[in-house]
């Protein structure tokens, strides 16, 4: 593949020839101008006395656990995979967010002004250390990557690069309310685990059994006189809000979510910040994958917005890129590439952060499942993409032909024992496989189109866009569409994308950051509900997929109206079931836009 960076190639990849360097591990307090005080924990080489720059991680969930008495090697086995951190020169810190761990402070909201502010005074901490050399790159995976990419609207001129892998972009749609549905399974257990950590439990959260009989809580900054010290802040934590509680009595992206100082999600979005974050100009590297929540158009999005010098990557991996979520690999498959080789690169990226930034391109690295490849591009979407409408015919059929019928529809009465199951794209967040099972079986109890075999292979890469000229019987309700593959009597799953009806209308005013997909804002002026069978136009995009078909494969698009074990059910007061009528007629053609790639060859 072209590679101006060097993604992934010439990079180690045995880890029995890693060095035999050991660490140490300290733990002290830093203290904020407001008088918060900030836990964190210093790893450094055993023996080393030269100044180093530094590894920054900043987290919500423990930067470390305390083991009952004889377990601490836990601890050492769980940072051996920060060990090559060590062994390239670099220094990490682990830090406790305010309000969270064992660190002093109530959290009003997530990444508050407070904690954005605190990361200005923990690097400046950090550069005044005997062993920091004064250069700090920041680095996370979910909620402690949005903590890094924050970090570069403090302007602190230590602060050299950023590592921000598999976060949201925009809150509201990327997580908490993709298409205006409310992702209730994951925020409410979000919210329960959270509240779980602040009271120094770990009942809710997804641990072997063996290990919550391990684990004593969150782990003491040392010194006898910080235990006590310890049982206030955890008190304090106690206060803060649970984000379930808020979010479920939320439909729109302006309705207040701190009630506190007032703010919406949208203030706690990085995407409100990207002004900000391009100015700053450091460089980023930003991970997302096909299978994991909304992350790969997160990805997408920075890639639009930020002027900075930029690396980004999707990948096909779960949320914690350990495991390949491709649905045609084997179940918990191991990531391409392992774990290790994406730390080794993204050590290289930082060196390159502190020794060459003016050279780091801008580029978008992308994988593509079946054809089993790393591809580039300096733009998106790629120049040879090109968008191929399949149309909804009878018979449950997609045709690249449009329909020449005037009264051609199908109907759906709404199955809301529909699912993707339990181990999907939303589920793990929570570091879960992403598995997706034959769904031919799912697909009876939804609406269905499936195309005839195609005649030659070709490549799909980007956001398929649904166009559905829709009535239904009720105000409100929800769309789910999904994008699938039928051979060999299988039916595999590649993407998907919803909305709640009441969101139909596409907004007037153009949308805050540049995207490839169609716009709504979500907001309650915006928002319309039906007037039962009154025909609608209504478009939207499903989530991004690179994937390679083979000929003689099927497309299908299947529609349902619920995905129980996931996601919200509207209408909320619903008293019968929902009927919806697609219509793919001449006049009102019902259709999807599917983003092919153009090659040189039809075989891979």
């Amino acid at each position: 593949m072209p590679n101006k960076f060097g993604i992934f190639e010439d990079l180690p990849t045995d880890k029995k020839n890693r060095s035999k360097k050991r660490f140490s591990i300290n733990s002290d307090y830093i203290t904020m101008p407001d008088g918060t005080e900030i836990a964190a924990d210093i790893i450094l080489e055993r023996g080393f006395t030269e100044k180093r720059p530094t590894f920054l991680h900043q987290t919500r969930y423990w930067r470390a656990t305390q083991y009952r008495t004889g377990f601490r090697w836990i601890e050492k086995i769980d940072l051996q995979r920060f060990k090559p951190l060590i062994d390239a020169g670099f220094n990490l810190v682990r830090v406790d967010v305010r309000g969270s761990g064992a660190s002093s402070g109530v959290r009003t909201s997530p990444w508050s002004q407070c904690e954005i502010q605190d990361m200005n005074s923990i690097a400046e901490w950090i550069t005044q250390q005997p062993w920091s050399d004064g250069d700090i790159i920041t680095f996370g995976l979910s909620y402690s990557a949005t903590t890094s990419e924050l970090s570069a609207t403090v302007y602190h001129p230590a602060i050299k690069g950023h590592i921000v892998c598999e976060n949201e972009y925009d809150v509201y749609t990327d997580i908490a309310y993709p298409g205006g549905v409310f992702m209730e399974w994951f925020v409410k257990n979000w919210g329960l685990a959270n509240s779980d950590l602040d009271r120094n439990q770990i009942k809710n959260l997804p641990y072997p059994f063996f290990l919550k009989i391990l684990i004593k809580g969150v782990k003491p900054v040392q010194g006898r006189e910080n235990t006590s010290k310890l049982d206030d802040f955890i008190h304090q934590h106690a206060h803060n809000p649970n984000v379930y509680e808020i979010a479920k009595s939320i439909d729109y992206r302006d309705d207040i979510f701190d009630k506190v100082t007032g703010r919406t999600i949208d203030d706690i979005s990085v995407y409100t910040y990207t002004n900000k974050i391009s100015k700053n100009g450091t460089p980023i590297m930003s991970c997302g994958s096909w299978f994991d929540a909304t992350t790969a158009t997160g990805v997408i999005h920075r890639f639009l917005n930020y002027e900075n010098p930029h690396i980004a990557i999707i990948g096909s991996w779960n949320h914690g890129m350990y495991l390949d979520g491709n649905p045609f690999q084997k179940s918990k498959s191991r990531s391409i590439p392992s774990e290790f080789v994406q730390l080794q690169e993204k050590i290289r990226f930082a060196k390159r952060c502190l020794k060459d930034p003016d050279r780091i391109p801008k580029v978008l690295y992308y994988f593509t499942i079946r054809q089993q490849k790393w591809k580039s591009t300096s733009k998106w979407p790629p120049d040879n993409q090109e968008y191929k409408k399949f149309y909804f015919h009878p018979n449950n059929t997609l045709s690249f032909e449009p329909p020449l019928d005037s009264d051609a529809i199908s109907t759906y009465q709404v199955n809301y024992s529909t699912t993707t199951g339990t181990t999907n794209r939303w589920r793990t967040q929570f570091y879960n496989p992403v598995i997706y099972k034959n769904r031919s079986k799912e697909d009876t109890k939804l609406l269905t189109f499936t195309s005839e075999p195609i005649t030659n292979s070709l490549e799909v890469t980007g956001h398929p866009i649904i166009n559905l000229s829709l009535s239904s019987t009720h105000e409100d309700g929800s769309l789910f569409v999904y994008f699938e593959l039928v051979h060999n009597d299988k039916v595999y799953y590649l993407s998907e994308g919803m909305l709640r009806l009441i969101h139909w209308k596409l907004a007037q005013e153009s949308s805050p950051y540049k995207s490839p997909i169609p716009y709504r804002s979500f907001k309650q002026k915006d928002a319309e509900y039906l007037t039962p069978d009154k025909i609608y136009n209504i478009s939207f995009a499903l989530e991004p997929i690179s994937v390679w078909i083979d000929k003689g494969m099927q497309i299908r698009i299947a529609i349902a109206g619920a995905d129980k074990d996931n996601f919200s059910i509207y209408p909320k007061d619903l008293e019968s079931s929902s009927i919806y009528t697609i219509y793919h007629t001449k006049d009102n053609p019902s259709f999807v836009d599917i983003p092919m790639i153009q090659n040189d060859s039809t075989t891979n």
